[in-house]
């Protein structure tokens, strides 16, 4: 058995502050994350908090390799070290994904703000940023209220997809320019695939988003390294300190990469099928409709075609909804303002992204801006949009519907050769094509094992499945009761890994899906938008897929437009086939999906046969490979790729010392909790029982000897509490305290388990009572043959006893660090190695009172001296190269800014240089005295320039060195402090 002065040294070991650089400094975060450890990501969350001096950095590992996690390993420690005041922007369509990952890997609370809330809540509480969680924000909203994020004393702000504010350097980068203002004060982390695509002035805007003390001016950075001849190593040492990336063949050692494959099913239009589809493609050719408002018309003719290659049932609600219209319109006798994009994105479910581009909402402009409506030419678009319904309404089944089944029996097939389970997740971009793909397979033979996810969730079936959840899952903790978003999600999920065999799921609903357990997809209608199609993919070619995946796609066989956009998504962006699918490169050279869309959209408005559209598509194509992006691959190859010569064994080091520290946090906190609860909260009421093998505790004897757990076995932490499911009303308050909801879709059967983590109640609770418990001086009698391993260092000790000191050191240089350290001896005043310490606190020890006073304590005193002087001199050592890196830093900042100077000179000596030159061609001497004024008016600029470049070059040294006292300051105001936690007399068994 432990002791309590086992317990407080572990107590206080847990929630040490260590140096930024050792992996100790990620304890917390590490235990208590639910994911497994890959050592790239704990040296990227590392890099993140490296100097307490800088404002930020960028983590640009590649697609895939989890910078969603390093960040979420950043913001957990934040969390732990009570820095709380954290904040997370990413597009919008990626909010929900970052909420649930935040909530079930790191059990982090986090609050998702929008627009609308913001406003109610800042009238009824003052600021809505301030939480007691994590905030979630869309790029737009920073934007938008930008003046309410600078009031926010911000911790650790978190950008996502950062490559979106690449272009920042631009004048008219409003968005850009808002968030960097806001945040200019506070740390930030960026994250990005693709830091660098077409120029390498991204770097520059990315850089200025962090801090605008990295580089100079826009200008001197293009003289410098875009303009001039590339000085790739100088650019590459001015990055080391804020980037890091981690390519994916560098990590295969730990990561294990399934293949993806793909399958064409195709299908032929029948020819109603077919009249449909050519009579509303003549229909949207028509520039001049009012089915069609002229402001929106791009965008609505681009979602109306990709609703007719999606179904006619999709098709038909977008048809009843523009003849709606027309009918309101004829009625009114003009056009009416409506939003129509909005109308269609959300009646079909389509992803939000197409109602993201405006930072605010569309101001909706009236159809020929306010004149009477033609009521003839109004009636014959009615009589158009009828037919077109007719038609639709006339196809009962359609033939890529018949085709469906053959692709899952196909599918299916598949599978069992892979030895997957048999489940197919297939994507729809309508919500209309999904209900009605639902009752076609309901009537095939798939009946009671479909279930459909979008964004509304609300049909009986889903309905039935969740409060089956309900009934199941009452009483194991994984029922949120937040009024049954985030809990019918889950019954969805948990019904299609369990019981279900198709899920079919809308765009809309496929954000933060992560179903690694099913290996077949199905593209019913194929997205023009690459990136919205690797996201697809990656629902199920993700990290944790145990098989190949397949990919069915669908092509008909009559529409040659159709065929060219799968082979250039398919052969350009090698979205469909390979170990990594499409790369960050090549996706991040269209500066967005939806942009990538309207080029296609372009193509359908321009092209009126196949040769058309293949040369069109070839153009395309062509600019997809323009020499300058060979050109810029080059550069990210110099500039990213060989930071470090020795990765794979710096990242194999990295992740022994990881393991190891987990190792011995597990093994502190299981004994520091078996001795919390058992000495100071069982009492006849409650009485706690541990399963040591198993690593669970709780109040009900025979429940925790059988060794229940979570279902999840493979979790890597370990430790579990469980509570009885009616304990007695008397139960300690602690034990009361401890109900908390869980949310995990990897628990798969009911359990009442709760993870037992340092950061959660029962945790924060027990290292409380560890750290408050009296330790006055004492004897340990410590037992080595109660130890199950052999400790080569104790043995020579066996049978001796002496004295051990226990200190804690506390730094304040630039950021708040404490370290334990012992001095020990033995009884003939023989000083030991401070390992020898830490050894014995691996063993069980009786406690004895009575502590006889050490004879030697003037060499205690010494080695307590010298030991607390060698770590004040090594935290010293780390804060000065900190500081050196950020003298270095603004030193060539402000080279950057004079060089600003001598540009304007240079380009005023050869404007000078150039009406010389005209002087002299010229005869007239009009002519020549017009030239001479004119020069004669630059060289007077260029001499006022050149006062002013002395007279700056002396201000930007002196703003310079106003910066560096400030860090002076900081580091001549720094603080230590010695506190002695325990001492004790010892003997060793």
């Amino acid at each position: 058995m432990i002791t309590a002065y086992h317990a407080k040294y572990y107590a206080h070991d847990l929630t040490k502050i260590g140096a930024s650089t050792h992996a100790d400094r990620l304890s917390t975060s590490l235990f208590d994350a639910s994911v497994d450890l890959n050592p790239h990501q704990v040296e990227a969350a590392l890099f993140a908090i490296r100097s307490p001096l800088s404002k930020g950095v960028i983590l640009a590992d590649e697609v895939g390799l989890g910078k969603t996690i390093e960040a979420g390993i950043v913001l957990c420690q934040f969390w732990a070290e009570h820095k709380c005041r954290l904040l997370v922007i990413c597009p919008a369509s990626l909010r929900r994904q970052w909420s649930i990952e935040l909530e079930e890997k790191f059990n982090l609370p986090n609050i998702i703000l929008e627009s609308a809330c913001f406003k109610s809540r800042k009238k009824n509480e003052g600021s809505p940023l301030k939480q007691e969680s994590i905030v979630i924000i869309s790029y737009q909203f920073a934007s938008r209220y930008n003046e309410e994020l600078r009031k926010i004393n911000w911790d650790l702000v978190i950008i996502d997809e950062a490559h979106k504010l690449r272009n920042l350097y631009k004048p008219d980068n409003k968005m850009g320019k808002n968030i960097q203002s806001a945040l200019s004060k506070y740390r930030k982390v960026l994250l990005t695939a693709t830091p660098l695509q077409n120029s390498l002035m991204e770097l520059y805007g990315l850089a200025s988003l962090i801090d605008d003390r990295i580089f100079g001016s826009a200008k001197s950075f293009k003289a410098a390294y875009v303009n001039s001849t590339p000085n790739a190593e100088k650019l590459k040492d001015r990055l080391k300190p804020f980037l890091q990336r981690t390519l994916r063949n560098q990590v295969l050692e730990y990561i294990r990469y399934t293949k993806r494959e793909a399958i064409i099913q195709p299908f032929t239009p029948t020819e109603e099928e077919q009249r449909l589809y050519d009579a509303v493609s003549d229909f949207l050719l028509e520039q001049d409709t009012y089915a069609i408002p002229w402001a929106q018309r791009k965008l609505v003719v681009l979602i109306i075609r990709k609703l007719m290659a999606s179904s006619s049932y999709a098709l038909i609600g977008t048809l009843k909804m523009i003849k709606q219209r027309l009918e309101n319109m004829k009625q009114i006798g003009k056009a009416k303002p409506l939003d129509i994009r909005t109308v269609m994105v959300s009646g079909n479910d389509l992803s939000s992204e197409y109602l993201e581009e405006e930072e605010e909402p569309p101001e909706v402009i009236k159809t020929a801006k306010g004149k009477p409506v033609d009521l003839k030419k109004l009636q014959y678009e009615i009589k158009q949009i009828e037919g077109f319904t007719t038609i639709a309404r006339s196809i009962k089944v359609e033939s890529k519907a018949k085709e469906l089944v053959k692709a899952l029996d196909i599918g299916f097939a598949r599978m069992k050769k892979l030895g997957a389970e048999c489940k197919a997740l297939i994507f729809t971009e309508s919500s209309r094509t999904q209900r009605y793909l639902k009752e076609f397979l309901t009537d095939r033979g798939y009946k009671g094992k479909i279930v459909t996810f979008n964004g509304q969730n609300n049909d009986d079936l889903a309905r039935s499945i969740y409060r089956s959840w309900l009934d199941k899952n009452t009483k194991t903790g994984r029922v949120t009761g937040t009024l049954n978003v985030d809990d019918m999600r889950m019954s969805l999920i948990d019904f299609f890994r369990d019981e279900g065999k198709v899920m079919i799921a809308t765009e809309a609903a496929a954000e933060g899906l992560n179903l690694q357990f099913c290996s077949l997809l199905v593209n019913y209608d194929l997205p023009w938008n690459p990136q919205r199609v690797e996201q697809r993919i990656g629902r199920v070619h993700r990290y944790g897929q145990k098989h190949d995946v397949v990919v069915v796609n669908f092509l008909n066989q009559t529409n040659w437009a159709d065929q060219r956009i799968y082979a250039l998504l398919k052969e350009k962006f090698h979205l469909f086939d390979g170990v990594f699918g499409a790369s960050d490169e090549i996706l991040g050279r269209i500066e967005s999906g939806i942009d990538f869309e309207k080029r296609i959209f372009d193509l359908w408005e321009t092209c009126r046969n196949p040769e058309e559209i293949e040369a069109a598509f070839q153009q395309l194509q062509e600019e997809l490979d323009e020499p300058i992006q060979e050109h810029m691959s080059q550069t990210r190859k110099k500039l990213f790729d060989h930071f470090d010569a020795d990765v794979h064994q710096r990242l194999r080091d990295r992740m022994q010392s990881a393991e190891k520290r987990i190792d011995e946090v597990t093994r502190m906190f299981w004994g520091l909790v078996k001795f919390v609860y058992t000495v100071k909260h069982s009492n006849e009421n409650s009485r706690f029982y541990f399963n040591d093998e198993k690593l669970v505790f709780g109040i009900d004897e025979a429940f925790i000897k059988a060794g229940a757990r979570s279902a999840n076995d493979n979790e890597r932490v370990p430790i579990y509490y469980y509570i009885d499911t009616s304990p007695p009303e008397k139960l300690d308050p602690l034990a009361l305290a401890v109900r908390r909801k869980r949310k995990s879709d990897d628990l798969k059967h009911p359990v009442t388990g709760y993870p037992c983590r340092l950061s959660s109640l029962e945790g924060e609770m027990a290292i409380k009572s560890a750290k408050e418990m009296e330790t006055n001086p004492a004897h340990l009698d410590f037992n080595i043959s109660q130890h199950p391993h052999r400790i080569a260092l104790l043995e020579e000790y066996v049978g001796k006893s002496g004295w051990l000191f226990l200190n804690r050191l506390t730094l304040d240089i630039f950021e708040k660090t404490d370290q334990l350290f012992f001095a020990i001896c033995d009884s003939e005043g023989t000083m030991l190695k401070e390992e020898v310490g830490e050894k014995l606190f691996l063993l069980p020890a009786t406690f004895k009172k009575g502590f006889n006073a050490c004879p030697y304590q003037e060499y205690i005193d010494a080695t307590l001296r010298a030991r607390t002087n060698e770590l004040i001199k090594q935290a010293e050592l780390n804060n000065h190269s900190y500081f050196n890196e950020e003298l270095d830093k603004l030193y060539s900042w402000a080279e950057d800014l004079k060089k600003d100077l001598d540009i304007e000179i240079n380009r005023l000596d050869k404007e000078i240089q150039g009406l010389d030159w005209q002087s002299r061609q010229v005869l007239a001497l009009q002519e020549k005295l017009a030239f001479q004024k004119e020069k004669a008016a630059l060289e007077k600029d260029r001499s006022n320039k050149r006062h002013e470049l002395f007279s700056s070059q002396d201000e930007i040294d002196k703003k310079r060195d106003r910066l560096i006292q400030q860090i002076e300051k900081q580091l001549q105001n720094s603080k230590s402090s010695v506190e002695e936690l325990f001492k004790i007399s010892w003997t060793l068994y």
